[in-house]
């Protein structure tokens, strides 16, 4: 399972790979923690993108319990904690 979210492209410095996420849906009584895991590149073209200014972020469980029972296309809303993750390199430069 994986999360799939649009952001500006303005806050991609901020990022890394490895932060967590605390993620939360309507009627799910626990919160998701999820890591960010890679950027979508924007395709000129397609269907499956993002709007201008924007690009996709990939995350992925922190721990696959948490999910187990989720549905296809409950919608979540959460905010990335970036002092987690790892000290390395950021998404975008």
């Amino acid at each position: 399972m994986t999360f799939v979210t649009d952001i500006a492209v303005a806050d991609l410095p901020d990022l890394s790979s490895g932060m967590v996420a605390e993620l939360t849906a309507k009627g799910l009584d626990r919160t998701v923690r999820a890591a960010v895991q890679r950027v979508v590149p924007r395709v000129t073209g397609s269907a499956d993108t993002a709007a201008p200014g924007f690009l996709r972020l990939v995350l992925v469980p922190v721990n696959a319990t948490e999910v187990r029972d989720l549905v296809p296309g409950l919608r979540f809303t959460g905010k990335v904690d970036t002092r987690t993750g790892p000290a390395g390199p950021k998404l975008v430069a």
